[in-house]
């Protein structure tokens, strides 16, 4: 179909009605166990984020919260003063911008959408850099791995984090118009890496619906085969490893494939983020 555009060969689906006449009053399923109700789930059963900003044996802060206390919210680290003097002089230039590294030390506050949440005892020289880490913590009974990420930053210049959870919207506009100069970029930055996300997030999703109405399974194993490369999710790796399966049953060119074989048999040294190169030094294997 050399003419075809891709709204003639899009994949439909139609849903298969059955006139039962009369509303069941039950599943057709046997019940086989039912569990305890519960309002809410338990601390234990918690996607948990840990905050650790540190320097060498040096500890600034060290928080843990729930991920859902902090999805569709603004996580700043902001620095004051250490001392009274430290936030006078600060002060007098105008800010801690326009402060001489060299005058000050500052303590790092971890906010969300503004409000303090942990406050440093230990303070550092302003311009110095310091390690700042954060560890993704599975609920009890999920995966045993637990991804960190990890960053150096320099004491005195504010930080956003933005967490993406697919599903929300991130809200574009600035806080306050009254808000002081660090709080307005605070607000920028954030908003632009939740803008980043959002908009990654939309870009695969546009790019998954095309290649299934495209009936392109070669690309969609390649685009699976990459997003296992790169998260950490061990429900997502799952779901991305069957998808593939399903993919590959019954193309013989994907089933025969020599490289998508490899690759099956070595899924754990090759998705999850772990990034080991194959004999060749390469660290996407030749695909």
């Amino acid at each position: 179909m050399p003419e075809a555009e891709v709204a003639d060969i899009a994949r439909t689906v139609a849903t298969k009605t059955q006139d039962l006449g009369l509303l069941p009053v039950s599943l057709p399923n046997e019940v086989v166990s039912a569990g305890s109700p519960f309002a809410s789930l338990s601390d234990t059963n918690r996607y948990k984020v840990r905050f650790r900003l540190y320097d060498s044996g040096t500890t600034f802060i060290d928080f843990t919260t729930n991920l859902s206390e902090l999805a569709g919210h603004k996580v700043t680290i902001n620095y004051v003063g250490a001392t009274p003097a430290d936030q006078a002089t600060i002060d007098s230039y105008g800010g801690i911008y326009q402060t001489p590294p060299y005058l000050i030390r500052v303590k790092p506050v971890l906010k969300i959408d503004g409000n303090p949440v942990a406050n440093s005892v230990n303070s550092i020289g302003a311009g110095y850099r310091h390690s700042s880490d954060m560890h993704f913590t599975p609920p009890a009974g999920g995966s045993t791995q637990q991804s960190v990420i990890s960053n150096d930053i320099i004491a005195g210049n504010s930080q956003a984090i933005a967490f993406d959870t697919f599903l929300d919207t991130p809200n574009l506009f600035l806080s306050d118009t009254n808000a002081t100069p660090d709080s307005l970029l605070t607000d920028l930055l954030h908003t632009t890496a939740a803008d980043y996300l959002s908009r990654v997030d939309r870009g695969e999703e546009r790019a998954d619906r095309l290649l299934r109405q495209c009936r392109d399974s070669v690309g969609e194993v390649r685009c699976c085969l990459l997003k296992a490369r790169f998260t950490r999710e061990p429900a997502l790796l799952a779901s991305l490893q069957g998808r593939i399966s399903v993919l590959r049953e019954p193309r013989p060119a994907l089933l025969n494939c020599p490289k998508l074989t490899h690759l099956l048999r070595h899924w754990h040294e090759w998705s999850g983020g772990n990034f080991g190169p194959d004999e060749h030094g390469d660290f996407f294997w030749g695909i």
